[in-house]
């Protein structure tokens, strides 16, 4: 009995690690059957007197913004490059969320709070395309 067991945890543990496999494989190529790049997505966060990004750099395509308020201040959020504004969010209450979803190609863009003087007292961040 302990011989049968053996066998049957061992064909078990074979079928869990080609289904293991297979499930790896399909994540790693589905990506090339869309036909299409998928987009990415970008954290911001708001506070006085800062802008943070959850990341630097990020493939070109469609762009998802998703940007909260931790000031205590109202803020907004607009994307440019090379003085073309490509995304704004409108004022963002304190506490409060919104998302901008924009279609970047390669180049160096600014994303800023456009609230007169919050720029300057730092409220940018550099986000680069490629």
């Amino acid at each position: 009995m302990v011989a049968a067991r053996g066998r049957a945890d061992t064909s078990a543990m074979r079928g869990l690690t080609a289904v293991a496999a297979a499930l790896c494989l399909f994540v790693l190529v589905s990506p090339a059957w869309s036909g299409a790049a998928s987009g990415s997505a970008v954290g911001v966060s708001e506070r006085e007197w800062s802008v943070t990004l959850s990341r630097l750099k990020v493939q070109h395509g469609t762009i998802t913004f998703s940007i909260h308020n931790f000031g205590q201040d109202d803020h907004n959020i607009k994307i440019r490059k090379h003085g073309s504004q490509y995304g704004f969010s409108g004022r963002i209450r304190s506490g409060e969320t919104a998302t901008i979803t924009a279609h970047l190609k390669p180049g160096i863009y600014w994303v800023f709070c456009g609230i007169p003087g919050h720029r300057s007292l730092g409220m940018n961040a550099k986000l680069t395309v490629t």
